[in-house]
């Protein structure tokens, strides 16, 4: 039994000086590589990858009607507005305090002025100065993603229409693809697309309506013309744009 204990006792220092001397091989060089890979490991991973570039802005235009014709359309508005406001403000009072005048030439006065406005403001509200396509990050890369996208438009694709008001500002409309129509050309009727949102009724209330003039809503545009095609800036959106609008049933 002594002997015994003694052979396992002999055999666990053999075992104890070999993995000393084992452990005293090793090299202080390689006992540093394990901090040394994870420095590097670090390193690596605080790398970023170049960001990516992109052949187009996210709000990309894709018709513009210039801005010498937005700007005359803006001077013209803004004229008929100073033509009503000196009728109401010059002509009319001198009927009111010219005893040798009737008072009551003052109203046609005032009528004749708001008729210029009320023409141009008519006529020219449909008319378009640009029109914005927001893309999404896959279709910005090059020329040939963004015809790929265009030629399968998604209905919820978000457009900008930029108008004119009354006072020479321009009005941003937001809307999608798939709430565009194509208008049915009649006398009279200068826009070619409306705006169709379904499933919502008119429920706003009489004090709205009757300041639809300050809001200056817009549903009817018209967009059309070579030239505002060739200013934007990727020509060839807007005929695959205006094809998908075709297709929808046309509004009378």
């Amino acid at each position: 039994m002594v002997a015994g204990i003694r052979a396992w006792s002999c055999r666990a220092n053999v075992l104890h000086r070999s993995s000393v001397r084992h452990t005293s091989s090793i090299t202080p060089g390689a006992r540093s590589k394990g901090p040394a890979v994870k420095n590097r490991l670090k390193e690596v991973g605080k790398f970023k990858a170049p960001p990516q570039t992109y052949e187009y802005p996210e709000s990309l235009l894709i018709f513009n009607n210039g801005a010498f014709k937005s700007s005359l359309v803006a001077t013209i508005k803004v004229a008929t507005v100073c033509f009503f406001a000196g009728s109401c403000l010059f002509l009319a009072p001198r009927y009111v305090i010219a005893e040798e005048e009737a008072n009551w030439k003052a109203g046609p006065a005032v009528l004749l002025g708001a008729v210029p406005m009320l023409v141009v403001s008519t006529l020219t509200a449909p008319y378009v100065a640009t029109v914005r396509m927001q893309l999404p990050s896959h279709a910005r890369l090059s020329r040939q993603a963004l015809m790929r996208f265009c030629n399968n438009l998604p209905h919820k694709t978000p457009l900008e229409f930029a108008t004119v008001r009354l006072s020479g500002m321009q009005k941003t409309t937001a809307t999608t693809v798939g709430e565009l129509h194509p208008l049915k050309p009649r006398i009279g009727r200068i826009a070619n697309i409306v705006r169709v949102i379904p499933g919502i009724q008119d429920k706003t209330s009489l004090w709205a309506k009757m300041s639809v003039w300050v809001r200056e809503p817009r549903n009817k545009f018209f967009v059309d013309g070579m030239e505002g095609i060739r200013r934007s800036r990727a020509p060839g959106v807007w005929e695959l744009v205006m094809k998908e609008i075709k297709k929808r049933p046309v509004v009378s």
